[in-house]
């Protein structure tokens, strides 16, 4: 079922209270959601990396799968984005957490399609709302009464009414060195620095991370993610 959901309308969701309850703690006590501080860390490990859902997902696709961008987005109404333009490459997806009474709207099958689009201020991909209407492409709100989880294709239209999304994006292949080649074009995420024995159970993991540890001596830029290079 999720597969196949993924395969033909570019999404799936599920409404988690869980994850919910844990975005209004990190938001209560003042939390960043960003991977250079722990509890920042901690939250994308646990509710992301750690997901029953999201690890079924990859490891059942893919041989190898790499997180390399994690942050939180703004609501912006009224605009539909798409994550990535283009479809050259190895696959790119996304997982979004919504929080309480959040509103996501997603345009099934459009990314099946390339629609007109253009760069905007916050990175993404703005679509020409006109183009997904030609295609016969309509629309899906969901609300997340108590908190959700939505996997989607990096290509799929999206609107973000209400709500500001913690966004990940991870890269799938059967080749190492496609996700190798792809991820050269995105910024390291910084870690915060990690005891050993966390750092190899990291790099064991089925899904791996594109990051700079603290205090690791790499040949990283370990900048702050800004989000991938997404082809023109």
């Amino acid at each position: 079922m999720v597969k196949r959901s993924l395969a033909e309308d570019g999404f799936y969701y599920v409404d988690d209270p869980v994850v919910g309850s844990r975005i209004q703690e990190m938001e209560r006590n003042g939390f960043q959601f960003t991977s250079s501080r722990m509890e920042g860390w901690e939250f994308c490990d646990k509710i992301v990396l750690n997901d029953t859902l999201v690890r079924n997902s990859f490891e059942s696709f893919y041989e190898f799968a790499r997180l390399g961008y994690y942050r939180r987005i703004a609501a912006d109404p009224g605009h539909v984005f798409q994550f990535r333009k283009g479809s050259q490459g190895p696959d790119i997806w996304l997982v979004q957490l919504w929080g309480k009474g959040s509103e996501a709207v997603y345009f099934p099958g459009s990314h099946r399609i390339e629609p007109r689009s253009f760069r905007t201020a916050n990175r993404l991909w703005e679509v020409v709302q006109a183009d997904l209407e030609r295609a016969g492409i309509t629309r899906t709100t969901k609300l997340f009464k108590e908190g959700g989880l939505v996997i989607l294709d990096a290509r799929l239209s999206l609107e973000m009414p209400n709500g500001d999304p913690i966004t990940t994006a991870f890269v799938g292949a059967n080749i190492q060195e496609s996700i190798d080649t792809e991820l050269r074009k995105w910024p390291k995420l910084r870690l915060p620095k990690l005891d050993t024995q966390a750092i190899t159970e990291l790099e064991r993991r089925h899904i791996s991370v594109h990051c700079h540890v603290e205090g690791e001596i790499t040949g990283s830029d370990g900048g702050e993610n800004v989000g991938p290079k997404t082809s023109t």
